[in-house]
Order: structure tokens, then C-alpha cells, then sequence
């Protein structure tokens, strides 16, 4: 029987970047996923890290530092990860933010 240091259920966006994460640690990871398909909320999600992100310093911080993983992936898995650095426009009501 197999031993796991740790079990991830769940294997969209966050489930399978917990698992790699885990993985590179050196740790034996399961993942689980219930869906064969890719009818999951991960495939429906915009998918967007705007370094303004978050109101919050640490907000902004993980933002800044998940753009980093990403610019890094595609080159550390050797496949295309499809990550794409875009300019955005974004527009502000000049009325008071609650």
C-alpha cells in the first residue's frame, strides 16, 4: 500500500498547484479529482494576476509573486503553460469606492 505525505483533493487550478508545490518539496503527494472531463470552475475562471490586484500590501504581494511563478513555469515544466502577459485597461467610477 502506498504512503502520501499528503492527500489533495481536488485537481483544478489551486488543487494542482498545491500538488506540484507540495511535489517539489520532496513530499509524496496524491491528487485526487472526481471529474474525468474539464467541466470544472477552473475552466470557466478568468485566470488573471493583475500586479494592482488586492487593497491590501499582502494582497498585492501574492499577486506580484504569482505573476513571478508564472513567468518562470513554462520553462521549469518544458511545456507551454499558455501564460500570456497582457496591457489592461481599467476604468474607475469617479464616485467614492464604499
Amino acid at each position: 500500500m502506498a504512503a502520501y505525505d499528503w492527500i489533495v483533493i481536488g485537481g483544478g487550478f489551486t488543487g494542482a498547484a498545491l500538488g506540484y508545490e507540495l511535489a517539489k518539496q520532496g513530499l509524496e503527494v496524491l491528487l485526487l479529482e472526481g471529474d474525468r472531463g474539464l467541466d470544472n470552475a477552473t475552466r470557466y475562471s478568468y485566470g488573471g494576476l493583475a500586479y494592482w490586484s488586492g487593497r491590501e500590501p499582502l494582497e498585492r504581494q501574492l499577486c506580484a509573486e504569482g505573476i513571478a511563478i508564472h513567468r518562470q513555469l513554462a520553462q521549469e515544466l518544458d511545456a507551454d503553460t499558455e501564460f500570456r502577459e497582457l496591457s489592461l485597461l481599467l476604468t474607475v467610477e469617479r464616485s467614492p469606492i464604499p
